[in-house]
């Protein structure tokens, strides 16, 4: 079964109303697939057809995003790590290093060096 064309922007559309909410939901793949009437398999399946990446993957990429708009906008890397999900701003440095090969805090410089 194929997902919906929109699927995509509909799965990033909830996750940044997920990150906004003053209690984060929990986003997680169950508790997706349960409010789509569907199982956590299919749910999953449908997210890798979406966007061709698991929903783990993709779910952090969006976050990073998040952040990077943010670090962009003027904000702590500590406070760019808890917007965008992550408990530790140790655990957001690795992932924003792996992701996108430069530290957070040399993103910020560099950005501020030609912005």
């Amino acid at each position: 079964m194929r997902p919906p064309a929109a699927a995509p922007v509909l799965l990033a559309a909830l996750l940044l109303e997920e990150m906004a909410a003053p209690r984060p939901l929990p986003f997680e793949l169950p508790w997706l697939a349960e409010g789509d009437a569907m199982s956590a398999k299919t749910f999953h399946r449908h997210v890798e057809a979406s966007t061709g990446m698991t929903f783990g993957r993709w779910r952090q990429k969006l976050r990073l995003l998040v952040a990077v708009e943010a670090l962009l906008g003027g904000a702590s890397i500590l406070r760019a790590a808890l917007d965008s999900g992550y408990a530790a701003q140790s655990a957001f440095a690795a992932a924003f290093r792996r992701n996108f090969d430069i530290t957070p805090s040399d993103f910020v410089a560099a950005a501020r060096e030609h912005g």
